[in-house]
């Protein structure tokens, strides 16, 4: 091999060993009254995309400078650091467009209040992971390829789910320097 080959193929052999090493990657407490929020999330695709036509901002009272906005992807955790202490509520969602050159979105900006089962409260307590107790849902059905429909939900974890979540985010670095949620 040339040493130009070489030098180019160990040069991306370390970029992609930096990027996955940090996926997993929790950082450290601070001294200020601060959380994490995590919140777990499953996409069901049952089309021939493979790209969704939303995102989404969850809306909390009490407000704060932190958002919690979420882009539909395979099944994963959403992590928000450095959250305030205190106790929220969700109640409202909206939907955000994504532009994509082969969709045309029928909608625009859509913001939505949530009532009842769909409202879930959780509770920021210093140096703690709040595991959110339920999974935001998001999922595409269409038979014909140029057209589909998303639709989002909140359902409650279960308790199989919640240990799983637990486990993974033991597994995290800097893990050991938070309290975890009990299952």
């Amino acid at each position: 091999m040339r040493p130009k080959r070489i030098l180019i193929l160990s040069a991306l052999l370390l970029i992609v060993i930096g990027l996955t090493s940090c996926s997993h990657k929790l950082p450290l407490p601070s001294s200020r009254e601060e959380g994490i929020l995590v919140i777990a999330h499953e996409a069901l695709n049952n089309t021939e995309r493979n790209w969704y036509a939303f995102r989404y901002l969850l809306s909390h009272s009490p407000g704060t400078d932190q958002k919690i906005k979420i882009w539909p992807e395979a099944n994963s955790l959403f992590i928000y650091k450095n959250f305030p202490v205190g106790k929220y509520q969700i109640d409202a969602i909206t939907l955000f467009p994504i532009q994509h050159r082969s969709i045309r979105v029928l909608q625009g900006v859509q913001t939505y209040p949530l009532y009842g089962p769909s409202t879930t409260s959780f509770e920021i307590k210093p140096n703690h992971i709040t595991l959110l107790d339920k999974k935001f849902i998001v999922s595409k059905d269409g038979t014909d390829p140029n057209y589909f429909s998303q639709r989002h939900k909140f359902k409650t974890l279960n308790e199989q789910d919640k240990k799983k979540i637990i486990k993974k985010l033991a597994e995290y670095e800097n893990a050991d320097s938070w309290i975890l949620p009990k299952p």
